[in-house]
């Protein structure tokens, strides 16, 4: 008698065990569904952006490896001269005088050939155009890092080996650009009209750089009609330069 009840206990006890252990595997089952996500696990594939279509800010940090944490919208200290004077910029001899050119007042004025100063985005610019004087000297930006692959900006320039742009970096000339705007099939006020100009800095991306605008006149015939004016500096992903006002482009020996 009593070992059928040890046998009786013994096997509801099994069937407990057997009950408890279904019992957990359920809730385990039921804990797995939980935690599962209940979006879609199909992978996303990832697209490819035109960087030229990003603002600014955004477009940046494909250049990470050399933007600072905080990166500066104008690196190009006082690239626009909009303060009105030549801070920042290293001034040498007297074709760019003692400050920019006020555009707004020239025009005032009437002082410029044929029709009033046109296509440029602020009011001052520095220029060798100052009161129909021309003479030698340059300008140099300070140093900036070079973030983006191009240098955009605004230019009116006579084909003239006295006039011309320079790309500085460790001290030496990387590269020297010259520029044709005076051309009637471009705009017909070309003696006035600012043209869009680029150069390529792809090659010193993460390196620091400065700009050069020289006036030499001496080197060529001098011509009232012989100057330079540019302005507007900013870097940029793409060139934006209106075809057909580059001369030509000289790397250096270093470049």
């Amino acid at each position: 008698m009593n070992t059928k009840k040890v046998a009786t206990y013994a096997g509801a006890l099994v069937i407990l065990v057997i009950i408890a252990v279904l019992l957990n595997l359920n809730a385990g089952s039921r804990s797995v569904i939980h935690i599962l996500p209940t979006t879609s696990t199909s992978t996303t594939s990832s697209t490819s952006i035109s960087t030229s279509s990003i603002p600014t800010t955004t477009r940046r940090s494909v250049y990470t490896f050399c933007v600072p944490s905080t990166p500066t919208e104008m690196p190009i200290y006082n690239g626009n001269f909009n303060t009105g004077t030549y801070l920042g910029w290293n001034v040498t001899g007297k074709a760019f005088g003692n400050a920019p050119l006020n555009l707004t007042y020239q025009n005032k004025q009437h002082n410029y050939y044929g029709a009033p100063w046109s296509g440029y985005n602020n009011t001052f610019v520095a220029s060798t155009f100052q009161g129909f004087v021309s003479g030698q000297g340059n300008l140099t930006s300070a140093p900036f890092q070079v973030t983006e692959p191009y240098l955009n900006f605004k230019i009116i320039s006579a084909q003239n080996k006295g006039l011309y742009m320079e790309v500085i970096s460790n001290n030496s000339v990387f590269e020297k650009v010259y520029f044709d705007t005076f051309n009637s099939s471009l705009t017909s006020n070309y003696f006035t009209t600012y043209l869009n100009g680029s150069i390529n800095l792809y090659p010193l991306l993460c390196k620091n750089a400065s700009i050069r605008i020289v006036s030499d006149l001496e080197a060529s015939i001098s011509s009232k009609y012989s100057y330079i004016s540019a302005g507007n500096f900013y870097l940029g992903p793409s060139p934006v330069q209106t075809p057909g006002i580059l001369v030509t482009a000289n790397l250096s020996s270093n470049g």
